[in-house]
């Protein structure tokens, strides 16, 4: 008969046990990049606006996935400057594909007939 292997998940929010101990885990930073005034977080702003206006969000046939977001939010939080953000922004715009407009409007009552087809499926 088949059986799982037993192991035990830590208690994040729960109390000490025997068996494990607590986790407490900080709060994180909030990066409000809306309205700061300095040049790094409008240049994260800008370029980030820039890529979801110019950029498909999957291309190659639907097949790859636009990581741009991800890695410059991560170049972002690592301390990366304006000129670095920038310089990763030009290196994707190569690597990616230009913004298709999709061949018409899609509502909330018809949406299910487009599901599947390709020419629709640019932005999420």
């Amino acid at each position: 008969m088949f059986s799982l292997p037993s192991f035990k998940i830590p208690s994040f929010l729960g109390s000490q046990t025997e068996s494990g101990s607590r986790v407490d885990i900080d709060p994180v930073e909030i990066h409000n990049v809306e309205t700061a005034a300095d040049k790094r977080p409008r240049t994260l702003k800008h370029l980030l606006k820039a890529n979801h206006v110019n950029h498909s969000i999957i291309y190659h046939n639907l097949t790859f996935h636009n990581h741009t977001p991800h890695i410059l939010g991560s170049a972002y939080i690592l301390g990366g400057t304006s000129e670095h953000l920038n310089a990763i922004y030009e290196k994707e715009d190569g690597e990616l594909e230009p913004w298709k407009d999709s061949p018409g409007e899609i509502s909330q009552d018809d949406w299910r007939e487009f599901l599947g087809r390709r020419e629709y499926g640019n932005r999420q």
